[in-house]
């Protein structure tokens, strides 16, 4: 995935972090909403947000594997700006790696993003730093744990209640450990931090084959079992969410229908790659948009 993206040199950054100290949370009176957006007049927008986006290789990738899309990090922020008139400092804090809720943790933890080849987009701040800096953080991570996906796979291509003992039990742990970390950064200051769910990739509909990605065996496990273990951990990201005030972005309902049986919608994924396409990330921005940003603003930009 990739598109034109916002790399902050570590000038910059610094700058930013300077703006943010010296400016108040909130301005003294809210700017009139536009049509596009409702507002709540006693709630006033800050006077600028820094908004961190941490997640695996659906939030970023390599300039070919999306056919050079906008990933949602820079189209929310596009938007935010456009829409709310808040000017937004993106820290891109995605990487294109195998990275996992244990992995976001232990950096997270260690305040070190690991081996320069492994470090985000914009690295100039520390884990630590960045959260710090943070007032709205979106995490998209779970990809590289569905049990489908990994090599080998730890259920040996049984989806059933054990798999999810095995592998979503642990990034329970793990994501509900991230966001109390973030809390504990954060110290009580106003942050919108928003969770996004994972989708049914097994599901077959006009324009989309599994098969593309997975062997015929677990595909056809789609319903009921791809179904149950999808919202064993949806339900999970849910839980960690409401224990550490974070908000869920239900991408799941969005990509997969209201009851959770549709096919992906066609052009979800780079047929080559896998990873998220454009229509994709337009998703994903729009899913976190309609959440809103409290207790940032009330405002809701409408999709």
């Amino acid at each position: 995935m990739s598109g034109p993206r916002l790399r902050l040199p570590a000038i910059l950054v610094a700058a930013a972090l300077a703006t943010l100290i010296a400016v108040p949370a909130a301005s003294a009176a809210d700017p009139s909403p536009s049509p596009s957006h409702a507002a709540d007049p006693s709630v006033a927008p800050p006077a600028g947000w820094t908004y961190l986006a941490l997640g695996d290789s659906n939030v970023y990738g390599p300039p070919d594997a999306c056919g050079y899309c906008r990933t949602y990090p820079h189209l929310l922020t596009d938007r935010i700006e456009a829409e709310l008139g808040i000017p937004v400092t993106l820290i891109d804090g995605s990487q294109y790696n195998k990275l996992t809720s244990a992995k976001l943790l232990a950096e997270i933890r260690r305040d070190s993003w690991g081996e320069p080849r492994e470090a985000p987009h914009d690295a100039a701040l520390s884990p630590r730093q960045a959260i710090a800096a943070a007032d709205l953080i979106t995490i998209t991570v779970a990809a590289n744990e569905v049990a489908w996906y990994l090599d080998p796979d730890p259920c040996g291509g049984v989806f059933d209640a054990a798999c999810i003992e095995k592998t979503v039990t642990p990034y329970s742990q793990n994501m509900d450990a991230v966001l109390a970390e973030i809390a504990q950064i954060r110290a009580g200051k106003p942050t919108a931090v928003r969770v996004t769910t994972f989708y049914n990739d097994l599901l077959t509909g006009p324009g989309y084959d599994p098969t593309w990605f997975f062997p015929a065996p677990v595909v056809a496990q789609a319903l009921p079992e791809g179904k149950a273990y999808v919202e064993a951990l949806n339900n999970a990201i849910g839980d960690a969410a409401t224990a550490n005030g974070a908000a869920v972005v239900d991408i799941y309902h969005a990509a997969n229908g209201p009851d959770g049986t549709q096919a992906i919608p066609p052009g979800f994924f780079v047929p080559t790659y896998g990873d998220l396409n454009q229509s994709a990330q337009d998703l994903y921005a729009a899913e976190i948009l309609k959440v809103g940003f409290e207790p940032l603003t009330r405002a809701v930009i409408a999709p």
